[in-house]
């Protein structure tokens, strides 16, 4: 898969561009195998506990809100299995995605990359926690490292009020400026970019439909939409690095 011209300066000026990528029977066979983690994990708690109150409903994403009320560890196992799974390696590894990182990194189309931070993640109803404010990668990652970010929805599309990623355009021309660290949070929320500098951008929501892919610029400034709506939001991240770069 190749880049036309316009979309080459639409990433160079704007910092992003938005591709389909999967396929319909990929995204069926990772919704398939997460059906069936959700299931065993409700079935199991409701022959283990006397007093159970939960429905399963048939929407996927609301048995994933559900298990909220059984604990939190059974969300964060959730998230584990994710990891883990073969159709999860077989998203991040789709054969478009390496062809796209790399030439945006002006690399040969069989050059090998390296990625990290690549999962799938769970974004509950209104959780404040995991809602991240604007930040970029650039000290949450390798340090020297030049590298292409994604971000995916993968079981229903990503709107505003399921909480699309929200991105400021052009912001990757100040690349890592304009941040500052936050004290007394957690890590994942500790480098944030400053209000003053997301004001010189337009926010775009990246209402992305199933099956699209979202590459961006390290120096984008980026955040977590808040999920207000009634069911969880799942969606792919990765950071495709170049292995060429003698720096790392």
């Amino acid at each position: 898969m190749k880049l036309n011209s316009s979309q080459k300066q639409k990433f160079n000026d704007d910092g992003y561009i938005i591709l389909d990528i999967f396929s319909d029977a990929e995204l069926e066979n990772f919704k398939l195998s997460v059906n069936k983690i959700v299931d065993f994990q409700i079935n199991d708690s409701i022959k283990n506990k006397k007093k159970f109150d939960l429905k399963k409903s048939k929407n996927l994403l609301k048995n994933i809100s559900s298990l909220e009320k059984l604990g939190n560890e059974y969300v964060s196992d959730l998230g584990d299995f994710l990891t883990g799974l073969p159709e999860s390696m077989q998203l991040i590894g789709n054969k478009k995605i390496k062809d796209i990182v790399n030439e945006l990194l002006n690399c040969e189309g069989n050059d090998p990359i390296y990625v990290t931070n690549a999962t799938p993640i769970i974004a509950l109803p209104n959780d404040e926690d995991y809602t991240y404010k604007f930040h970029k990668d650039t000290f949450y990652t390798i340090p020297y490292s030049k590298f292409i970010q994604i971000w995916a929805p993968l079981i229903e599309n990503a709107t505003v009020k399921n909480g699309a990623l929200q991105i400021c355009s052009k912001s990757h021309k100040n690349n890592w400026q304009g941040q500052f660290i936050k004290q007394n949070v957690p890590n994942r929320h500790r480098f944030q970019v400053t209000k003053d500098e997301t004001s010189k951008y337009k926010i775009i929501d990246c209402t992305l439909k199933l099956g699209q892919v979202l590459f961006f610029n390290p120096g984008i400034a980026h955040q977590s939409g808040k999920n207000r709506s009634k069911k969880a939001r799942v969606s792919l991240v990765g950071v495709y690095h170049k292995i060429k770069n003698n720096k790392i």
